[in-house]
């Protein structure tokens, strides 16, 4: 919900096909994506259970932010979800992304806190606590200094690893 308006994937798509054809021409392959993207929107939101809403959102995130190299190779996932959320974050003259992360705060650094969504735990790193503070304390920096994409690559961090858990099999599905 921004500025009580629920976008839902037809709001979505309605204003995505009021874009004049040749400007969504003009960048096809981009085009393409968003219109992917918003059929897993769609289906995130008749999903009847948190993993299969987590998943076709993954789905619709990934659809958005990912791209072909020069190669015809995928490129890097996190390279390529960071400058997607940097380039949002600066569009977003509006600044609605931060009402909606700091509204969600509590429960944001709630997420970035648990060892079970940090990857140096699951790596078995030694120092995977002192690297958990260390990454809560500049999450909370981030908050204070209203840095929308340090909060952001933090989060995305933690659903990182909740998608390789999903994905992978290395997380125990909800009753």
């Amino acid at each position: 919900m921004i500025d009580g308006f629920v976008l839902t994937a037809d709001t979505l798509r309605r204003q995505f096909k009021a874009i004049p054809q040749e400007q969504r021409d003009r960048c096809r392959a981009f085009s393409v994506r968003i219109w992917r993207g918003l059929s897993w929107l769609e289906r995130s939101e008749s999903a009847m259970d948190v993993e299969g809403r987590f998943i076709s959102l993954w789905i619709a995130f990934n659809a958005i932010y990912g791209h072909l190299q020069g190669n015809g190779l995928s490129a890097p996932d996190h390279v390529t979800w960071q400058t997607f959320l940097a380039a949002i974050s600066k569009a977003d003259t509006a600044r609605r992304l931060t009402g909606i992360l700091w509204n969600r705060q509590v429960d944001i650094l709630r997420m970035i806190d648990s060892r079970y969504q940090y990857r140096p735990f699951w790596l078995g790193h030694a120092d995977a606590e002192e690297k958990l503070k260390r990454s809560r304390k500049r999450a909370i920096m981030h908050f204070n200094n209203q840095n929308v994409v340090g909060v952001l690559e933090e989060l995305f961090e933690r659903l990182y690893v909740l998608r390789q858990q999903v994905f992978h099999g290395a997380a125990t599905a909800s009753p």
